[in-house]
Protein backbone atom coordinates (compact mmCIF):
# COMPACT_ATOMS: atom_id res chain seq x y z
CA UNK A 1 0.00 0.00 0.00
CA UNK A 2 1.38 3.44 -1.07
CA UNK A 3 0.39 6.80 1.27
CA UNK A 4 1.59 9.82 -0.35
CA UNK A 5 -0.09 12.58 1.46
CA UNK A 6 -1.63 15.79 0.67
CA UNK A 7 -2.14 17.95 3.70
CA UNK A 8 -4.71 20.71 4.79
CA UNK A 9 -3.96 21.79 7.97
CA UNK A 10 -7.13 23.65 9.62
CA UNK A 11 -6.60 24.73 13.39
CA UNK A 12 -8.92 25.86 15.94
CA UNK A 13 -9.10 26.00 19.37
CA UNK A 14 -11.71 25.00 21.50
CA UNK A 15 -12.08 27.87 23.72
CA UNK A 16 -14.13 28.02 26.94
CA UNK A 17 -15.72 31.23 28.26
CA UNK A 18 -14.13 33.86 30.50
CA UNK A 19 -14.52 32.56 33.93
CA UNK A 20 -13.14 28.85 32.44
CA UNK A 21 -10.07 27.69 31.03
CA UNK A 22 -9.02 28.26 27.81
CA UNK A 23 -9.02 24.52 26.49
CA UNK A 24 -6.14 22.32 24.43
CA UNK A 25 -7.68 20.49 21.88
CA UNK A 26 -7.55 21.52 18.26
CA UNK A 27 -9.36 20.17 15.07
CA UNK A 28 -6.75 18.29 12.34
CA UNK A 29 -7.95 18.27 8.67
CA UNK A 30 -6.12 16.60 6.08
CA UNK A 31 -6.38 14.35 2.82
CA UNK A 32 -4.61 11.25 2.32
CA UNK A 33 -4.34 9.10 -0.96
CA UNK A 34 -3.36 5.43 -1.28
CA UNK A 35 -2.39 4.07 -4.09
CA UNK A 36 -2.48 7.66 -5.86
CA UNK A 37 -6.29 8.13 -5.72
CA UNK A 38 -8.66 9.76 -2.68
CA UNK A 39 -8.82 7.13 0.78
CA UNK A 40 -11.86 5.78 1.89
CA UNK A 41 -12.11 3.61 4.75
CA UNK A 42 -10.96 3.06 8.55
CA UNK A 43 -6.93 3.91 8.87
CA UNK A 44 -5.46 3.86 11.93
CA UNK A 45 -3.13 7.17 12.65
CA UNK A 46 -0.62 8.12 14.70
CA UNK A 47 0.64 12.03 15.34
CA UNK A 48 3.53 13.55 16.97
CA UNK A 49 4.71 17.08 17.78
CA UNK A 50 8.28 18.12 17.18
CA UNK A 51 10.48 20.91 17.11
CA UNK A 52 12.41 21.51 14.15
CA UNK A 53 15.59 20.09 15.19
CA UNK A 54 13.49 16.62 15.39
CA UNK A 55 12.84 16.22 18.88
CA UNK A 56 9.73 14.90 20.46
CA UNK A 57 7.46 17.48 21.91
CA UNK A 58 4.66 15.95 24.08
CA UNK A 59 2.70 12.54 23.76
CA UNK A 60 2.43 10.41 20.60
CA UNK A 61 -1.50 10.59 20.16
CA UNK A 62 -2.75 7.06 18.27
CA UNK A 63 -6.15 7.83 16.95
CA UNK A 64 -7.46 3.86 15.47
CA UNK A 65 -10.11 3.23 13.05
CA UNK A 66 -10.73 6.88 11.73
CA UNK A 67 -13.17 7.39 8.64
CA UNK A 68 -11.76 9.02 5.84
CA UNK A 69 -13.71 9.52 3.33
CA UNK A 70 -12.98 10.87 -0.83
CA UNK A 71 -9.44 11.36 0.87
CA UNK A 72 -11.01 13.79 3.25
CA UNK A 73 -10.62 13.23 7.28
CA UNK A 74 -10.92 15.31 10.67
CA UNK A 75 -9.48 14.63 13.87
CA UNK A 76 -9.25 16.26 17.58
CA UNK A 77 -6.30 16.34 18.98
CA UNK A 78 -5.06 17.04 22.47
CA UNK A 79 -1.41 17.09 23.10
CA UNK A 80 -2.18 19.03 27.08
CA UNK A 81 -0.68 22.14 28.02
CA UNK A 82 3.15 23.31 27.54
CA UNK A 83 3.02 22.10 23.95
CA UNK A 84 2.85 25.03 22.11
CA UNK A 85 4.49 27.84 24.00
CA UNK A 86 5.70 29.80 20.91
CA UNK A 87 8.69 28.03 19.52
CA UNK A 88 8.42 26.27 16.12
CA UNK A 89 6.73 23.02 16.02
CA UNK A 90 5.78 20.44 13.51
CA UNK A 91 3.24 18.23 13.65
CA UNK A 92 4.91 14.37 12.48
CA UNK A 93 2.51 12.13 10.85
CA UNK A 94 1.89 8.29 10.50
CA UNK A 95 -0.47 6.35 9.23
CA UNK A 96 -1.59 2.58 8.19
CA UNK A 97 -4.47 0.61 7.15
CA UNK A 98 -7.16 0.32 9.79
CA UNK A 99 -7.42 -3.68 9.36
CA UNK A 100 -3.79 -3.48 10.00
CA UNK A 101 -1.89 -4.86 12.60
CA UNK A 102 1.70 -4.48 11.10
CA UNK A 103 3.60 -1.45 11.38
CA UNK A 104 2.93 2.70 10.94
CA UNK A 105 4.05 4.82 7.79
CA UNK A 106 5.81 7.57 8.84
CA UNK A 107 4.20 10.33 5.96
CA UNK A 108 6.70 13.04 5.02
CA UNK A 109 7.57 15.90 5.74
CA UNK A 110 6.69 16.89 8.86
CA UNK A 111 4.02 19.24 8.35
CA UNK A 112 4.57 23.34 9.90
CA UNK A 113 2.35 24.34 12.54
CA UNK A 114 0.41 27.74 11.83
CA UNK A 115 0.22 30.46 13.96
CA UNK A 116 -3.59 29.27 15.62
CA UNK A 117 -2.37 26.84 17.85
CA UNK A 118 -0.35 29.77 19.72
CA UNK A 119 -3.26 31.12 20.67
CA UNK A 120 -2.98 28.57 24.11
CA UNK A 121 -0.24 30.82 25.17
CA UNK A 122 -3.10 33.39 25.95
CA UNK A 123 -3.66 31.28 28.87
CA UNK A 124 -0.72 31.65 30.80
CA UNK A 125 0.18 34.98 29.56
CA UNK A 126 0.29 37.44 31.84
CA UNK A 127 -1.88 39.97 30.53
CA UNK A 128 -4.71 37.79 29.94
CA UNK A 129 -4.04 36.62 33.73
CA UNK A 130 -5.28 39.96 34.74
CA UNK A 131 -7.72 40.97 31.58
CA UNK A 132 -10.86 40.01 33.43
CA UNK A 133 -10.29 42.84 36.25
CA UNK A 134 -8.02 45.67 36.91
CA UNK A 135 -5.96 46.06 39.95
CA UNK A 136 -6.89 48.85 41.93
CA UNK A 137 -5.32 51.87 41.47
CA UNK A 138 -3.48 50.65 38.50
CA UNK A 139 -4.77 53.58 35.92
CA UNK A 140 -3.58 57.04 37.02
CA UNK A 141 -3.50 60.48 35.58
CA UNK A 142 0.06 59.23 33.31
CA UNK A 143 -2.14 56.15 31.78
CA UNK A 144 -5.08 58.75 30.44
CA UNK A 145 -4.18 60.94 27.23
CA UNK A 146 -5.20 64.57 27.59
CA UNK A 147 -8.63 65.04 26.52
CA UNK A 148 -9.29 60.75 26.54
CA UNK A 149 -12.48 61.20 28.76
CA UNK A 150 -15.09 63.92 27.59
CA UNK A 151 -18.77 63.86 27.81
CA UNK A 152 -18.90 61.75 24.00
CA UNK A 153 -16.49 58.91 25.48
CA UNK A 154 -19.13 58.68 29.30
CA UNK A 155 -22.46 57.39 28.74
CA UNK A 156 -25.37 59.02 30.26
CA UNK A 157 -25.88 58.08 34.02
CA UNK A 158 -22.65 56.27 33.36
CA UNK A 159 -21.12 58.79 36.72
CA UNK A 160 -22.99 58.64 39.79
CA UNK A 161 -22.79 58.95 43.69
CA UNK A 162 -21.58 55.23 43.93
CA UNK A 163 -18.58 55.82 41.47
CA UNK A 164 -17.42 58.65 43.18
CA UNK A 165 -15.50 58.79 46.55
CA UNK A 166 -15.81 61.29 49.33
CA UNK A 167 -13.77 64.42 48.13
CA UNK A 168 -13.37 62.93 44.79
CA UNK A 169 -14.80 66.08 43.57
CA UNK A 170 -12.92 69.13 44.55
CA UNK A 171 -12.80 73.09 43.31
CA UNK A 172 -8.95 72.12 41.91
CA UNK A 173 -10.58 69.67 39.65
CA UNK A 174 -13.33 71.80 38.15
CA UNK A 175 -12.20 74.50 35.47
CA UNK A 176 -13.44 77.92 35.84
CA UNK A 177 -16.43 78.19 33.54
CA UNK A 178 -17.15 74.47 33.30
CA UNK A 179 -20.11 73.96 34.64
CA UNK A 180 -22.88 75.95 33.66
CA UNK A 181 -26.84 76.40 34.16
CA UNK A 182 -27.33 73.72 31.30
CA UNK A 183 -25.34 71.09 33.19
CA UNK A 184 -27.02 71.49 36.34
CA UNK A 185 -30.37 69.12 36.43
CA UNK A 186 -33.49 70.81 38.11
CA UNK A 187 -33.16 70.76 42.07
CA UNK A 188 -29.71 69.33 41.85
CA UNK A 189 -28.36 71.97 43.73
CA UNK A 190 -30.63 72.24 47.29
CA UNK A 191 -29.60 74.24 50.69
CA UNK A 192 -28.32 71.04 52.14
CA UNK A 193 -25.24 71.22 49.33
CA UNK A 194 -24.25 74.56 50.61
CA UNK A 195 -21.86 75.01 53.65
CA UNK A 196 -24.31 76.53 56.63
CA UNK A 197 -23.43 77.44 60.04
CA UNK A 198 -25.91 78.26 62.80
CA UNK A 199 -26.21 80.15 66.12
CA UNK A 200 -26.55 82.56 68.84
CA UNK A 201 -24.08 85.38 68.46
CA UNK A 202 -25.27 87.58 71.07
CA UNK A 203 -26.03 90.74 68.90
CA UNK A 204 -28.18 92.77 70.54
CA UNK A 205 -28.23 95.81 67.84
CA UNK A 206 -29.60 99.16 68.46
CA UNK A 207 -30.23 101.32 65.29
CA UNK A 208 -31.65 104.92 65.47
CA UNK A 209 -34.33 106.10 63.28
CA UNK A 210 -33.98 105.34 59.76
CA UNK A 211 -30.52 104.30 59.89
CA UNK A 212 -28.13 101.26 59.68
CA UNK A 213 -25.02 99.72 61.68
CA UNK A 214 -22.63 97.53 60.66
CA UNK A 215 -21.18 94.97 62.73
CA UNK A 216 -18.37 92.21 62.95
CA UNK A 217 -19.32 88.31 63.67
CA UNK A 218 -17.12 85.60 64.32
CA UNK A 219 -18.84 82.49 62.56
CA UNK A 220 -17.61 78.93 63.85
CA UNK A 221 -17.05 76.81 60.77
CA UNK A 222 -15.72 76.39 57.41
CA UNK A 223 -16.47 79.98 56.65
CA UNK A 224 -13.61 81.15 54.44
CA UNK A 225 -12.49 85.05 53.65
CA UNK A 226 -13.91 85.62 49.79
CA UNK A 227 -17.05 83.33 50.31
CA UNK A 228 -20.23 84.42 49.22
CA UNK A 229 -22.56 84.37 52.05
CA UNK A 230 -26.56 84.71 52.69
CA UNK A 231 -28.19 84.67 55.89
CA UNK A 232 -31.77 83.20 57.04
CA UNK A 233 -32.80 84.33 60.08
CA UNK A 234 -34.24 81.26 62.84
CA UNK A 235 -37.59 80.91 62.88
CA UNK A 236 -37.45 81.16 66.30
CA UNK A 237 -36.24 84.63 65.99
CA UNK A 238 -38.68 87.51 64.86
CA UNK A 239 -37.19 90.89 64.00
CA UNK A 240 -38.78 93.81 65.02
CA UNK A 241 -41.06 95.23 61.98
CA UNK A 242 -39.16 97.27 59.73
CA UNK A 243 -35.65 96.20 60.29
CA UNK A 244 -33.31 93.61 58.26
CA UNK A 245 -30.13 92.49 58.60
CA UNK A 246 -28.02 91.77 55.98
CA UNK A 247 -24.79 89.72 55.81
CA UNK A 248 -22.35 92.14 53.25
CA UNK A 249 -18.85 89.99 53.10
CA UNK A 250 -16.44 87.44 55.02
CA UNK A 251 -13.48 89.48 55.13
CA UNK A 252 -11.51 86.71 56.81
CA UNK A 253 -11.77 83.22 57.75
CA UNK A 254 -14.59 82.72 59.97
CA UNK A 255 -15.41 86.73 60.15
CA UNK A 256 -18.74 88.12 58.96
CA UNK A 257 -19.90 91.75 58.31
CA UNK A 258 -23.83 92.41 58.66
CA UNK A 259 -25.42 95.28 58.20
CA UNK A 260 -28.79 96.06 60.60
CA UNK A 261 -30.91 98.79 59.21
CA UNK A 262 -34.00 100.51 61.11
CA UNK A 263 -36.24 102.16 58.38
CA UNK A 264 -38.57 102.83 61.64
CA UNK A 265 -39.36 106.54 62.56
CA UNK A 266 -37.98 105.91 66.11
CA UNK A 267 -35.06 103.78 67.40
CA UNK A 268 -35.84 100.15 67.72
CA UNK A 269 -33.50 97.02 69.40
CA UNK A 270 -33.17 93.65 68.05
CA UNK A 271 -32.83 91.50 70.76
CA UNK A 272 -30.14 88.56 70.67
CA UNK A 273 -29.97 87.65 66.84
CA UNK A 274 -30.38 83.99 65.67
CA UNK A 275 -29.44 83.19 61.87
CA UNK A 276 -28.17 80.79 59.50
CA UNK A 277 -25.31 81.55 57.72
CA UNK A 278 -24.78 79.89 54.24
CA UNK A 279 -21.57 80.20 51.94
CA UNK A 280 -20.84 79.54 48.25
CA UNK A 281 -17.42 79.16 47.12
Amino acid sequence: MRLPIAIALAVSFIAAGPSLAVGTSLSFQGTLEDAGQPANGLYDLQFQVKTTGGTNVGPLLTLEDQQVTNGVFTVQLDFGAGVFTGSDRRIALFVRAGSSAGGYTQLLPDLPVSVAPYAQVAATAEIADIAYDTTDYAIDEIDIATSAVSARTIGASAVGTSELAADAVTSAKIDDGSIVAADIASNTLTLSKFQGVSGNYGIAATVAANDCNDYDVTFGGDVVAGDAVFLNIHPDFQLPDSMSITALRVYADNQVELRICNEASVQQSTGAITVRLTTLR
